[in-house]
């Protein structure tokens, strides 16, 4: 999804930044400030050392050097929630700001971040910027613990056991079912199913890129498809992050007892979700 927007010719995007899981505690949470700027630098080191993740993190958006300016800038010593949380805005969206500015060439407008944790910070995300949309990707649970079951073995951050991997997959769903129904979200949050993208995906990129507000005829549309296909796409396969994105793949994986888990656990959500057993 993120390939697809960012093809367009007026976005400007980048890795996973995972600024709010990494940054928003220390500007806007509770604590000594010392302490909230060292946990800060920490898990930012930690990211460009390559110990959390690869090929993501916040230091691919900004340097330490500037971070450290931001922090010593806007962490306050105040037991003023509002003001701590303004101050993490102002931080976080001066961040942003001076990402795109960098990296954009004067005629790109908008900026595209995708960092599946965000979920979690996404009505924060519709407050602070009234401009913001949201574009949430819904799988087919089954398929995501597949996915999450070869991830495991090649990436740390991917859960191996079953249960852990139902359980990321119904809170993220449920999260994003209850953001998208409050005010904040009306008209700028839109959900689209993998599924769907994978059977009509000119129909549903068209449908993006109008959501987005991205200018697009049936020739941008047509180009950008073929250009971010899964076959198109390079380092794919057993070991790499992008490994097959097919439909259905947990037949290949699940057993008797995975599907009785799965349907246990998340049975309510799969339906609510609009998927059929």
């Amino acid at each position: 999804m993120r390939s697809i927007l960012a093809a367009h010719p007026i976005v400007v995007s980048g890795d996973e930044s995972h600024l709010f899981p990494t940054l928003y505690g220390a500007f806007a949470g509770r604590g000594r400030p010392s302490k909230r700027k060292a946990a800060a630098l920490d898990t930012y080191d930690r990211w460009a050392r390559g110990e959390i993740g690869v090929g993501a993190g916040p230091h691919r958006w900004v340097s330490r050097e500037r971070l450290c300016e931001l922090l010593d800038e806007f962490v306050l010593d105040t037991k003023d929630e509002q003001a701590r949380v303004a101050s993490g805005k102002a931080a976080l969206g001066t961040i942003l700001e001076e990402f795109a500015t960098a990296s954009g060439d004067g005629s790109r407008a908008v900026l595209v971040e995708k960092t599946p944790g965000h979920l979690y910070y996404s009505r924060t995300i519709l407050e602070w910027w009234p401009t913001a949309r949201i574009v949430e990707v819904i799988r087919d649970g089954r398929d995501v613990c597949a996915s999450l079951q070869h991830k495991s073995m090649v990436r740390a951050w991917a859960p191996a056991d079953r249960t852990d991997q139902i359980d990321q997959w119904v809170r993220a769903i449920r999260h994003g079912a209850a953001t998208r129904r409050q005010a904040v979200a009306q008209g700028r949050w839109l959900s689209m199913h993998y599924e769907t993208l994978s059977t009509d995906t000119c129909g549903e990129v068209r449908r993006l890129f109008t959501f987005a507000g991205l200018p697009a005829g049936d020739e941008l549309i047509d180009a950008i498809v073929a250009d971010t296909d899964f076959s198109a796409l390079p380092t794919t396969g057993p070991q790499q992050h992008r490994r097959k994105g097919v439909v259905g793949d947990h037949r290949n994986h699940f057993s008797e007892a995975d599907h009785r888990l799965f349907r246990e656990v998340a049975g309510d959500v799969f339906e609510a979700a609009g998927y059929q057993f």
